[in-house]
């Protein structure tokens, strides 16, 4: 018998019951064993270097396997790149993680949860300690729905540090319960500050512009005026999103004129159905040696920014389209010269608009002072477009301008008083910008508020100091008591005061930076100017100015770095991940924020389209079947429809014969006047079914982003037809209710383990008559009749005449059994089936999702043979609810 070590796999010799002292000696020389044993604190152990990078410079260091560090490392990985959780199990994660330490100890996806968890509240607590030190912070917040139709709520955080440089944090990242009110708005913000105990330091709050937005500002401003804690007099406490603002006006603007680029869009679409199509038109591209950098983009009609890359790209490649004509005679919307011009001036109003957004959406610097000049533009070019004859221009700008008055028609004061501090414009571009963004009348006004609440919040930052200003000088007047007499002049001082400009004292820190010329950096310099660096450098010489500058800089104008957080929030919460709770999506998203700001990581955004081979799967399926492809969605609507409502009506093959007979092909077979009637037939279809299918195709192309040519249209349409004819054949049938059910069927039911009631509402004379079901054991117990109350003529008059009111009063009888519950099935009988439609009905109105009925009613269950007894006493089960009994008597 041989022994064999587990360390070194040598065989050594062994007798059962024998000795052992040379096992004991090999373990002690097993080289193997005792590599095993270095960091355990036995045997002996050698050092490993490592090269540790600390500031930018490698330093050589003796590396230990620290097994709490790698956990760490792990969830920071984890959460900054948005991997799943189930990843760490994965037998191919384990062997590369071993085959860079063999130490590498696996753990469970539940234990990466707990220590993501864990590290979100050390985070949390750490930027509670930084925020603690900051003074102000402006907020900005947003709303988001999750494909398990879970309401969240981001809400940002934006600082300024002591390099002054501006900083964001995503605060909270909760699930906000609906209805999405102002109120709950205000309440869930409320909520958040306090948790972060920096309720008492919010200075603004930018919202998208909604009026539940409004409401909830309107509602925090008032908590902290309550606590006299709302900073710059609450002056600037609401900020519109600008970046919303201008997509709703240019979204109105487009409306107008979807016909003037709609031969552009369908040729796009035509040819992005179709590959074969896309690879002439690409090969076209490259015979006349065009860029084939940029290729043919589909916009998506509820996004303006779509529709301008779209006409870009269009424009470029003019001149492939009518070449692309010679070789497909299919194709029938290749645009004029007169469109080709109309979309150049559209291409060029959205360039402008397209720049305007981008500078607005800035992240990384601040966007308040580069407000006005942008804003500027846009009204310039709106100017400049009223006056343009064309019908399609005059259109676009009115509508747009109108747009822009209602939301910038009064002076927006961040965006002027942010110019005011961007020593470029100071107060020159109010000056030149006002009077052609107000009416003449009107201007003035306005370059008066902006001077007024300028002084208004340098006064503010001036009283904060004034109490230490006041106490400094006190101190140097009691130790400097000669300083304090009045000095004497004499005749150097009577000089320099008739031959010199004399500087008052008393001058403020604003007056003297207006008065100062504009700042002019060079040309180079001056897209790239950074005015947060300029007041910088210039803060001693304005000490109290400059920390307006750098409050007032931070203040964000769009949702952006809150919106920006839905794609992440998408991501984190896949169907894949539909299961994780809200207050760990909160810890994902949150802390995979906090941690990309402090190590400088860039988070690509994830775009997600339909592979190549699923939509030639569904090109090959559909474009056998009708060539619906091909057609307009009213069209095609009314082919699938016209099909469902003969499968209905006769569900025999004559559906298929017909459908066909309507198509351009089959109707040359039929006679003249058979001919005429299809024609007659179809038009008025046509005429019925057009608002269906141009809302359906908004709803594609909004809700879905498919265009009506996509091959998974005509799937669709063919579903939600068959769904709609069949919903309606069972409304027709049921009328609301389960259905109907058969006695051997409900008495089946009854001795079965689920939740189950009869109850019989014949009246009571017919039951003393006829009997009432023999049920044996517990299926007795399930068993009730009702009794419809007396209600006088007045009463019935009042409330409802006839039928329905007593189906109504039966079903609240019901509704208020003791044995009823909401998820019961009700199995309602009455004498012959025919009477029960409307008590079940009701029931289905008053919560009971399972209302049923017995099939013929008692007369089928005797019929078929079922046990009946007498109706006594103690088997009558008669309830009413008291509650029920005295509202009614008072109605």
């Amino acid at each position: 018998m041989k022994a064999r070590c587990n360390h070194c796999k040598h065989n050594l010799a062994y007798k059962k019951g024998g000795a052992t002292t040379h096992l004991k000696r090999h373990l002690k020389l097993c080289t193997p064993r005792k590599a095993t044993l270095v960091g355990k604190d036995k045997g002996p152990k050698q050092s490993l270097l490592s090269f540790d990078v600390t500031e930018g410079d490698e330093m050589l260091s003796i590396f230990k396997y620290d097994k709490g560090k790698v956990r760490e490392e792990l969830v920071k990985m984890f959460v900054v790149h948005e991997y799943p959780f189930r990843m760490v199990e994965h037998e191919f994660f384990t062997k590369f993680c071993r085959s860079l330490n063999p130490k590498y100890e696996p753990i469970k996806r539940q234990t990466l949860k707990h220590d993501c968890m864990k590290m979100y509240i050390s985070e949390k607590e750490s930027l509670k300690l930084a925020l603690a030190g900051i003074n102000k912070i402006s907020l900005t917040s947003d709303l988001w729905t999750s494909n398990q139709s879970i309401g969240y709520m981001c809400l940002t955080g934006h600082i300024m540090d002591s390099e002054w440089k501006l900083q964001k944090r995503i605060l909270n990242f909760c699930p906000l319960e609906p209805p999405h009110t102002g109120l709950a708005i205000a309440d869930s913000i409320s909520e958040c500050l306090i948790d972060w105990g920096i309720e008492d330091k919010i200075s603004t709050i930018t919202l998208d512009n909604a009026s539940s937005n409004d409401l909830a500002v309107r509602v925090l401003k008032e908590n902290f005026e309550a606590k006299e804690k709302l900073h710059f007099g609450g002056k600037i406490f609401h900020v519109r999103c600008c970046a919303h603002i201008l997509n709703l006006m240019v979204q109105d603007g487009l409306t107008e004129i979807r016909d003037v680029i709609e031969n552009i869009r369908e040729s796009v679409k035509y040819l992005k159905l179709s590959p074969s199509r896309l690879y002439k038109f690409n090969e076209i591209v490259k015979s006349l040696k065009l860029s084939t950098s940029k290729r043919l983009i589909l916009d998506v009609p509820t996004r303006w920014n779509s529709t301008y890359a779209m006409l870009e790209c269009a424009l470029e490649n003019k001149s492939v389209f009518s070449r692309y004509k010679e070789r497909d005679y299919n194709y029938k919307w290749l645009p004029s010269d007169e469109d080709w011009k109309r979309a150049a001036e559209v291409s060029k109003f959205l360039e402008v608009i397209n720049d305007v957004t981008k500078v607005f959406s800035g992240r990384k610097y601040p966007t308040s002072n580069l407000f006005l000049r942008q804003i500027w533009k846009v009204r310039k070019m709106l100017n400049d477009m009223s006056t343009d004859n064309r019908d399609f221009v005059k259109r676009m700008t009115l509508k747009m301008k109108e747009k822009f008055d209602k939301y910038w028609g009064e002076c927006n004061l961040v965006m002027a008083i942010g110019a005011v501090l961007d020593p470029r414009y100071k107060m020159k571009l109010i000056l030149y910008s006002f009077p052609k963004i107000y009416p003449a009348d009107d201007f003035q006004r306005h370059i008066d508020d902006v001077r007024e609440s300028l002084e208004f919040l340098y006064k503010e930052y001036l009283s904060v100091d004034s109490q230490i200003n006041s106490s400094m000088s006190s101190a140097t007047y009691d130790s400097n008591p000669s300083q304090a007499k009045k000095q004497k002049t004499d005749d150097f001082d009577e000089w320099v005061i008739t031959n010199s400009d004399i500087i008052p004292g008393n001058k403020s820190e604003i007056d003297m930076y207006l008065d100062e010329g504009v700042y002019k950096p060079g040309n180079e310099e001056y897209e790239d100017f950074d005015a947060l660096n300029w007041w910088k450098a210039n803060s001693l010489k304005f000490r109290h100015l400059s920390k307006m500058a750098r409050d007032i800089l931070s203040i964000p104008i769009t949702t952006v770095a809150s919106e920006s957080a839905f794609s992440v929030g998408g991501r984190v919460l896949d169907q894949y991940r539909s299961s994780l709770k809200p207050e760990t999506v909160q810890a994902l998203i949150c802390m995979g924020d906090w941690l990309r700001q402090d190590f400088g990581v860039e988070l690509a955004s994830n775009k997600i389209g339909l592979s190549m081979t699923y939509r030639k799967f569904f090109t090959s399926m559909w474009t056998q079947h009708g060539r619906l492809l091909d057609l307009p969605l009213s069209t095609a609507l009314y082919k699938l429809v016209l099909g469902q409502i003969i499968w209905l009506v006769t569900q025999s093959h004559l559906a298929s014969t017909l459908l066909s007979v309507s198509t351009s092909a089959q109707k040359k077979l039929c006679s003249t006047s058979a001919q005429n009637v299809v024609n007659l037939s179809e038009d008025k279809a046509l005429e019925i079914l057009r608002p269906a299918g141009a809302a359906l195709q908004q709803v594609l192309e909004r809700n879905l982003g498919l265009d009506q040519y996509h091959p998974i249209v005509p799937f669709i349409i063919f579903l939600g037809t068959s769904a709609t004819m069949w919903v309606f054949y069972w409304r027709l049938t049921y009328g609301g209710y389960s259905g109907d059910i058969s006695p051997e069927l409900t008495l089946e039911l009854l001795k079965g383990k689920e939740n189950v009631v009869l109850v019989d509402v014949r009246p009571e004379d017919m039951r003393e008559r006829d009997g009432i079901p023999d049920l044996r054991r517990a299926a007795r117990f399930r068993y009730a009749s009702v009794t419809l109350p007396e209600f006088n003529s007045f009463v019935r008059k009042l409330l409802k005449s006839g039928r329905d009111l007593d189906d109504t009063l039966i079903a609240a009888v019901i509704r208020n059994l003791k044995i009823v519950q909401d998820r019961s099935k009700v199995i309602v009988m009455d004498a012959d089936g025919s009477h029960s439609k409307g008590i079940a009905r009701s029931l289905r109105k008053l919560g009971i999702k399972r209302p049923y009925l017995v099939q013929g009613g008692f007369r089928l269950w005797v019929k078929q043979g079922f046990r009946v007894k007498e109706l006594k006493p103690e088997t009558t089960l008669t309830i009413f609810n008291e509650e029920e009994e005295m509202v009614w008597s008072r109605i």
